[in-house]
């Protein structure tokens, strides 16, 4: 039987072909690899550097800080109509602190429930978005009824319901503003003696002027008790569902023989005192969600203006909102808003300044300002 032929192996060699055809290809795919990283590098370069600035610039003076609404919900004041409100999902009412108008309403307007539904919706139409309302008088007295061991007995004698305000305010999509008088206060040390100011070398209290005409006391800005009194009142209002504040008579005291107070440091340490209070007072409000305006007049910060009371320029205690009180008759109104729309513009501190004109000014010199009062 013949023996069974074995398969042949037929081997190809690639001898024939150019060596260099594998190496071409090669060639040609890290080429466009490489085209492709370079692409991606010019890309970063040119685009990335613009794209972080955008992201990492700072943000504008005039945008206020703290949970606010979106940017898109603020508009600037020229986009503004009147009585726009503007408010968060949440039960809270929140007006940036450049598209506010205010309204000032005395006690006698918050007096009972009919007076307080009157008045909220009189100054609702108006195109109001803010209700202004003092909560301690010029006099020192507070208009609500505080559970404070010294404010409960220094009550005025027209009391706001202050949960039934702040509620029907929340329903008109307004916002509470409550205003306190800080060292103007002729009653505390009537109280608490250590919160007075003192004539220097004795234990009387100093008047700002004589008795038989009207002299009054003043609390002391260094006095710790005259501190937590404030401090706690504005805990106590905040509670109650009101968010911001603006704080008068921040201050030494005014009138005659200012020479002989006794303030029982320095007016260096009654400085660092009432700037330090300042700031736990800021603190505090932005912290619940609202801001502190300070309330100065503008004899003080206008140029070559007499800011003595403040020891130093009202707009270099720390505060980072103002409320500017002038009477038309007395200066230029267009003149004061230019200028202190330039020192809003200039100082990076300062985020919002509103003037308020007695008697009321015209809405449109005002209003360059963005936020501003009708009343």
């Amino acid at each position: 039987m013949p023996r069974k032929e074995r398969p042949v192996k037929i081997k190809r060699y690639n001898r024939g072909a150019p060596v260099s055809a594998g190496r071409k290809e090669t060639v040609r795919k890290m080429a466009v690899l490489f085209a492709l990283v370079a692409a991606l590098v010019l890309a970063v370069y040119f685009l990335g550097r613009p794209l972080m600035k955008l992201l990492t610039r700072e943000k504008p003076a005039d945008v206020p800080t703290g949970p606010r609404v979106s940017d898109a919900a603020e508009p600037d004041i020229s986009d503004v109509s009147e009585g726009e409100e503007y408010s968060r999902e949440s039960s809270e009412t929140v007006v940036p602190a450049r598209n506010r108008i205010y309204y000032y309403a005395e006690p006698s307007q918050l007096s009972d429930h009919a007076s307080i539904d009157s008045t909220v919706a009189r100054r609702k139409a108006a195109g109001a978005n803010c209700l202004v309302f003092d909560a301690k008088t010029k006099e020192g007295l507070i208009t609500w009824d505080t559970g404070n061991e010294y404010g409960s007995k220094l009550l005025y004698e027209t009391q706001i319901d202050l949960p039934y305000l702040v509620n029907r305010l929340k329903e008109e999509s307004m916002a509470p503003v409550a205003r306190l008088y800080a060292f103007m206060d002729r009653n505390i040390s009537t109280v608490v003696r250590s919160t007075a100011v003192m004539y220097r070398g004795t234990d009387s209290r100093w008047l700002d002027s004589s008795v038989d005409l009207g002299g009054k006391a003043w609390a002391n800005p260094a006095s710790p008790v005259m501190q937590d009194y404030l401090v706690g009142l504005t805990g106590e209002l905040m509670d109650l569902g009101v968010r911001d504040f603006i704080f008068a008579a921040f201050h030494t005291p005014t009138g005659y023989s200012l020479e002989y107070r006794d303030f029982g440091t320095s007016m260096d340490g009654v400085l660092a005192n009432m700037k330090s209070l300042l700031k736990t007072l800021a603190g505090k409000v932005s912290s619940g969600g609202g801001d502190l305006l300070l309330q100065v007049e503008y004899d003080a910060v206008k140029e070559d203006g007499d800011y003595a009371r403040y020891i130093v320029h009202p707009f270099q205690l720390g505060c980072s909102g103002y409320i500017v009180t002038m009477n038309a008759s007395a200066a230029d109104v267009n003149l004061a808003v230019s200028r202190l729309k330039d020192t809003v513009d200039r100082d990076p501190e300062i985020e919002s300044v509103t003037l308020w004109v007695t008697p009321p000014a015209d809405r449109r010199i005002t209003g360059r300002l963005g936020s501003r009062f009708i009343n």
